[in-house]
């Protein structure tokens, strides 16, 4: 399972970082991180496909040289309440849940 935090980065710098950085292997770069971070990702031709319970998470093209062509990411809001944390609780106490 992807981790929130590694795809929420991934999602909003990494074209950036491709514009920027000046990288030959825009497709090399994005496995590495992937891997990197222990995110499973699929193959489909030329498109590399992150998914979480089924859902397709991020998609990634690239062109025949392994240049990014097409981005893109839907990633969920994040919660305010984080299950388990003393954050929840006291959420809980001040919205008498």
């Amino acid at each position: 399972m992807p981790t929130d935090h590694a795809l929420r980065l991934l999602a909003t710098d990494f074209p950036q970082a491709v514009a920027s950085l000046g990288l030959s292997d825009h497709r090399i770069a994005l496995i590495g991180y992937l891997d990197h971070h222990g995110i499973a990702f699929e193959h489909d031709g030329h498109t590399v496909i992150v998914k979480n319970s089924g859902e397709t998470m991020l998609s990634a093209t690239f062109d025949e040289l392994n240049r990014l062509i097409e981005w893109e990411a839907t990633l969920k809001p994040q919660s305010l309440v984080v299950e388990g944390s003393w954050y929840e609780g006291q959420l809980r106490q001040m919205m008498g849940w």
